[in-house]
């Protein structure tokens, strides 16, 4: 992985980078909180076991955004604010001979939390030894995506987020691609009322065995407090490179006020590096169709396989479907992806309609368990993998009767796919 390549700050919020020099006491005081972070993080290390601090960077985060130059005719970067709403801390970490990129966050309240970590040595040394690996799926040279949308902080959040991590466990995926996930200074719900928290922490608390990175977009502001949301991606396997993409966003669209992103992980799995990526579109046609020619672009610039999935904010048969399925061209570019769960109801049954894929794959919404639509996505490419099937996560037995409606872990219903390698 080239670090200087991929290094990010949160999107939409970003600033100045400093590198932090060894001999200083910043260096010693970010160094402390580290290590105390790897401790508590990687399974199986303790205070006695050596680990030491190679490098630190830092970057103080300020609000940009996006306008339309008119003058220009084309998309510029700008700077807000000259608030700063926290430092995004990258460092690279080693222990018992293995090597660790660690991403943290400080907040402006001066807590820190872990915003992605993963094992960076030999990418042919998987993070598991094979037969140490429980799995509900037989065989290792199938791989488990699972695309699944959070719904934020939406009350009851503590019961919603733990029901939805057990869902979660039982479908034991070996990469999840989440949407909705928040940080906020302001709202996260406690027993004292809403403080601020993040929600990567109640994520990787449950799912102790995964290296993830998260990916923040949108930010709301309210006077000197914030909240940002994002997507994350989490993986059993070695995250061997990370990047991402910050889609356009035009402010004079209301349906496009949020800043979106495409979170991309390369992962080392059992059938090859597969380039995960995950993401949450715009509500806005016509910022989704200006976001899709970027995304096709951005994928373009990897090799390898691909699998791009999450809450796409459009239904089958739209442009979105069309361009990834290579119906439809734009800015010169034609996707070549297939619709894993559209695939897979074909699988079961060849003859199945339009209308039984429809139905057989509706994802939201989940309030009153009548969900009408399929907003939720994976994409992969059927030269490179094949599917083997795709469920929908069940939600029997998981609904919670709130503010006179009966609501689920969340308000999208989470699919998973199984896939192998083709021969």
């Amino acid at each position: 992985m080239n670090w200087e390549d991929h290094r990010f700050g949160f999107a939409g919020l970003s600033g100045h980078l400093f590198c932090v020099e060894p001999d200083s006491i910043q260096f010693q005081l970010f160094s402390s909180v580290i290590k105390e972070k790897v401790v508590n993080t990687i399974e199986g290390l303790d205070q006695t076991d050596a680990i030491y601090v190679d490098s630190i960077e830092f970057m103080d985060l300020l609000e940009f955004g996006q306008v339309f130059d008119r003058n220009k005719l084309e998309f510029v970067t700008k700077q807000k604010s000259s608030l700063i709403h926290g430092l995004n801390i990258f460092s690279k970490v080693r222990t018992m001979g293995t090597f660790y990129h660690f991403q943290l966050f400080k907040d402006s309240f001066g807590q820190y939390y872990v915003s992605g970590y993963s094992k960076q040595n030999n990418p042919n040394d998987s993070i598991f030894v094979e037969d140490e690996r429980e799995s509900t799926h037989k065989e290792y040279d199938t791989v488990r995506v699972l695309t699944y949308n959070v719904w934020n902080l939406n009350l009851p959040y503590h019961q919603r987020i733990s029901n939805l991590l057990e869902q979660v466990n039982k479908v034991n995926p070996d990469i999840i691609a989440f949407q909705e996930v928040r940080y906020t200074t302001y709202e996260y719900p406690t027993k004292n009322g809403k403080e601020n928290g993040f929600q990567v922490d109640d994520l990787s608390n449950k799912l102790r065995n995964y290296n993830y990175f998260y990916y923040p977009g949108m930010t709301y502001f309210r006077n000197s407090e914030y909240t940002q949301e994002g997507v994350a991606i989490f993986s059993k396997y070695d995250i061997i490179d990370y990047s991402h993409l910050n889609l356009s966003r035009n402010f004079s669209d209301r349906a496009d006020e949020h800043q979106r992103i495409l979170g991309r992980a390369l992962v080392d799995t059992p059938i090859g590096n597969i380039n995960v990526y995950s993401s949450h579109f715009s509500l806005s046609e016509t910022a989704r169709k200006r976001n899709l020619v970027e995304i096709g672009e951005y994928i373009s610039k990897f090799d390898g396989m691909h699998i791009l999935s999450g809450d796409l904010n459009t239904e089958p048969q739209s442009l979105t479907t069309a361009y990834f399925e290579g119906d439809i061209e734009l800015s010169g570019r034609k996707m070549q992806f297939s619709d894993a769960f559209k695939e897979s109801v074909k699988i079961k049954n060849k003859f199945a309609s339009e209308q039984d894929i429809l139905e057989a794959g509706w994802t939201f919404l989940t309030f009153n368990d009548t969900p009408r639509k399929r907003i939720d996505f994976m994409y992969y490419e059927k030269s490179k993998l094949n599917l083997v099937e795709c469920n929908i996560v069940d939600n029997e037995g998981y609904g919670i009767y709130y503010n006179n409606e009966m609501r689920y872990p969340s308000d999208h219903r989470g699919f998973y796919c199984d896939f192998s390698i083709v021969q």
